[in-house]
């Protein structure tokens, strides 16, 4: 436990987090008992697993699906098949990922409301990865619906995180101003929210409320998602200063994971790393490092299938002197 009170971290407890993470891992195992080990795994998926390798953090995900499974732990079970469905995807195995999200769907099944409504927000973060953003705010809504109906209160959170992912993906900012008040409504002025409240004021041209915000991120500890979506707001804003700050941080936090998902729990689709890694050197004025990091977000979503980041990737290359003339060329397809 003493991993997850050191979190979200600081540059100078990292190490110790994870090596707590490690020790009660180690204990577990050693004592050979399933049930204790199954406990520490949640303990460690919940904190240091966001500093591990993302090859690290996918088999602590596995290790817990299957282990909840063959314990019978229903709801363990429910809130770890997400974040492994999501994990299958971006290794490129969509085929597993869409029968293990249907066994988690036949699995709930037999749970409460309070456990269902994850599905269709994991099958929203599905259509989305597939380009349907209107499917992935239909599902978004019977999921909220879901939620509201058995009185669970994460999901109003994830719902309005999910609304910014789909604006991101399709590449229009203002497909958020319809539900704009609601979503900054139901996220509440936590740090943690930071990263979204800013996108969501820049995105519907409060510029000046979202550049104070803006201001405050690269002192605050954010684990991945939070540091990708200030990215966003970043490249919404030009700000460069800001944008020299993030990156360095990404890059020290991305360890491998390089197409990333939202909270584990409930998936929403964020992309890939290098996409905004690419903006961010863009923004500071390093042409060369930003098609180097387009390059790799392209080759990435190319193998793995996320169509709409594929066209965000190829338009931003676009951007980078001499990438017209090599996709007239043929030599990168969208």
């Amino acid at each position: 436990r003493l991993s997850v009170v050191l979190l979200p971290p600081h540059k100078a407890n990292l190490e110790l987090a994870l090596r707590h993470a490690r020790e009660a891992l180690a204990v577990a195992r050693r004592l050979g008992d399933p049930d204790t080990l199954l406990y520490v795994l949640q303990y460690v998926r919940a904190g240091a697993a966001y500093l591990m390798t993302g090859d690290q953090r996918f088999e602590i995900i596995r290790e817990i699906a299957e282990l909840a499974e063959a314990r019978q732990e229903l709801l363990v079970y429910l809130r770890a098949g997400p974040d492994y469905a999501t994990g299958l995807i971006e290794r490129g195995c969509r085929a597993d990922a869409d029968a293990l999200a249907a066994m988690v769907e036949r699995r709930a099944a037999h749970g409460s409301a309070v456990t269902r409504w994850r599905l269709p927000m994991l099958r929203a973060a599905f259509a989305l990865f597939d380009g349907d953003a209107d499917g992935s705010e239909r599902l978004l809504d019977e999921a909220l619906a879901i939620a509201a109906n058995a009185g669970t209160t994460p999901a109003p959170y994830f719902w309005a995180q999910h609304r910014v992912a789909v604006a991101i993906a399709v590449g229009d900012p203002r497909r958020i101003a319809r539900h704009a008040e609601r979503v900054l409504a139901l996220l509440p002025p936590h740090y943690i929210q930071t990263p979204f409240r800013t996108w969501v004021l820049a995105a519907i041209g409060r510029r000046h409320e979202a550049a104070a915000l803006l201001e405050q991120l690269p002192s605050t500890p954010y684990v991945l998602h939070g540091l990708l979506i200030a990215a966003e707001a970043c490249k919404l804003l030009e700000d460069r200063e800001v944008a020299a700050h993030l990156y360095p941080q990404i890059v020290e936090r991305c360890l491998g994971a390089y197409f990333h998902w939202g909270v584990p729990d409930a998936a929403f689709v964020i992309g890939p790393v290098p996409r905004l890694l690419g903006e961010l050197a863009l923004l500071v004025g390093d042409t060369a490092a930003a098609r180097r990091h387009f390059e790799d977000s392209i080759a990435l979503c190319r193998r793995i299938g996320a169509r709409p980041f594929l066209a965000l990737s190829v338009a931003a290359l676009e951007r980078c002197t001499g990438a017209s003339r090599e996709l007239a060329d043929g030599r990168i397809a969208p």
